[in-house]
């Protein structure tokens, strides 16, 4: 479908219309849901290049400029939440893993959800997303993290283990 999407220029406006909105209807959706999700964006891109040629293009070009921005800004806010995360002790007795995962809208989103919400760009707000996974500590490794900090006082009622102490040193 990509490549016939590619070839248009023989096509009428029409038909490269009615081309690119059966693919956006149709096939790309199709596409997501046997499996095939990967290339939804491709399918997208192309198809938008066909209805919107100047407004895609001048996106693009707005997208560019956007993305180092946008990975600078997640790259201190990453860093901001991990400086954060390790000076809390009492996230680190309560968590046996943190993970923190971002991410910016891809082009061919972003330009959806302004096609669809008729939005200029200056009104999408959510082209960054930052997650932060908290892992619980199950039972047997609060234990072992209690055998490894030394003194201090420790209530464990069996499900749940938490050490008070200024001088503990939890991994």
């Amino acid at each position: 479908r990509a490549t016939r999407l590619q070839h248009t220029s023989a096509l009428g406006v029409a038909a490269k219309h009615n081309l690119a909105m059966e693919t956006l209807q149709l096939w790309a959706p199709i596409s997501f849901q046997i499996g095939v999700a990967s290339l939804v964006p491709e399918l997208e891109v192309h198809s938008y290049v066909l209805l919107f040629p100047k407004s895609f293009a001048s996106f693009i070009n707005w997208y560019t400029q956007f993305r180092p921005i946008a990975r600078k800004i997640l790259a201190k806010f990453r860093r901001d939440v991990e400086d954060i995360v390790k000076a809390d002790t009492e996230l680190a007795r309560m968590a046996s893993r943190i993970t923190i995962q971002s991410r910016f809208k891809s082009p061919s989103s972003a330009f959806k959800k302004m096609v669809k919400s008729s939005k200029q760009k200056h009104e999408l707000h959510v082209m960054l997303g930052v997650r932060l996974i908290i892992e619980e500590r199950t039972q047997k490794s609060n234990k072992e993290v209690i055998a490894r900090t030394g003194t201090g006082h420790v209530y464990d009622d069996g499900i749940n283990a938490v050490r008070y102490g200024d001088d503990c040193d939890y991994e």
